[in-house]
């Protein structure tokens, strides 16, 4: 599922409250996301990682077009952060606009004492 995000309403220590399509309130949960990473990296690289040990909710990744946040939430949920390289946005400063979202997004989770990995 992906979601714009100024869909997400709030950031709290226990996961991050978006509107759906249906302008529903949703939840992504990072106990659940955390569960699911360590399950998803014992499972692919054989290192037996415990929830304890990892703060892990996702994976980021700034230079795909459009820049994005993948939860391992259950379905998963991608924020995007999408813009259009035009002429009107280069003078509106778009991609400084949408890397600050960005980078408030990725602080705002380390904040509430999780993490999301690198991809970029």
């Amino acid at each position: 599922m992906e979601i714009h995000y100024r869909q997400i309403l709030d950031i709290t220590h226990d996961g991050i409250n978006y509107l759906d399509s249906n302008e529903q309130t949703q939840k992504i949960s990072f106990i659940e996301c955390r569960k699911n990473w360590v399950a998803l990296c014992n499972e692919t690289d054989g290192i037996n990682r415990t929830f304890e040990d990892s703060f892990c909710v996702g994976w980021r990744d700034w230079f795909s077009q459009p820049q994005y946040f993948e939860f391992f939430s259950e379905p998963k949920v991608k924020v995007i952060f999408p813009y259009r390289k035009n002429l009107f946005s280069i003078f509106r400063n778009d991609r400084k606009k949408i890397r600050n979202e960005f980078i408030k997004l990725q602080w705002k989770i380390i904040d509430c004492g999780h993490t999301t990995y690198d991809l970029g």
